[in-house]
């Protein structure tokens, strides 16, 4: 059995550190194990910019953030959970969980803050694709669908290489997660300045 591990660590994150948030998931899917320990130093915030003043799709960080063709490409293969997945989003976007439960969205760009002053499930976690469950996963997928500029929208393929899915394969989680996919790689090339 193939075994793939894929480990998104931001910021100087050690083992026993203190003030770590760690959530992990592990699923099967076909032949693949995936174990994800997405770990988030609390000390790395995004900076106060807006999206005019920095450019980006999201927020802005300081630091590098270690956005891997093969994070990448594990989210599109479904080797990644959907909840790890938003939670990528949400942290990229500029979301940020307060101790009581609830959600900052001071640095979120102004454009996602004024829809979703809270993050929006891009996946469709609950995997209720009935329409009055799923219309606002659908709308907040769209946003994050019209978000990524046409010089980009094939990041997915031409940079991850990632071969897609077969009509007949296609579902509505596979299309979310390679949209999530294609925006993290939109990300990750605006803030190394690349056009296309």
């Amino acid at each position: 059995m193939a075994f793939i591990n894929p480990h998104l660590y931001l910021g100087r994150v050690g083992t026993g550190q203190r003030g770590v948030r760690v959530v992990s998931g592990r699923r099967r899917t076909g032949s693949l194990r995936c174990a994800v320990e997405w770990k988030i130093d609390p000390s790395i915030r995004p900076k106060p910019a807006t999206e005019s003043e920095s450019g980006l799709p999201g927020a802005d960080f300081a630091e590098d953030l270690p956005l891997s063709d093969e994070l990448i490409l594990a989210i599109a293969k479904e080797q990644v959970p959907d909840q790890i997945v938003n939670d990528i989003l949400w942290f990229l976007l500029g979301y940020e969980k307060q101790p009581d439960g609830s959600w900052n969205s001071d640095m979120v760009p102004s454009p996602w803050k004024e829809d979703y002053p809270t993050p929006p499930d891009f996946i469709g976690t609950s995997r209720d694709f009935s329409p009055e469950i799923d219309k606002p996963v659908k709308k907040a997928v769209q946003k994050l669908t019209r978000s990524i500029p046409k010089e980009h929208k094939q990041l997915l393929k031409t940079e991850i290489k990632f071969e897609g899915y077969q009509l007949n394969e296609l579902t509505p989680n596979r299309t979310r997660r390679a949209t999530a996919a294609n925006w993290i790689a939109h990300y990750r090339r605006s803030r190394a300045g690349g056009e296309g």
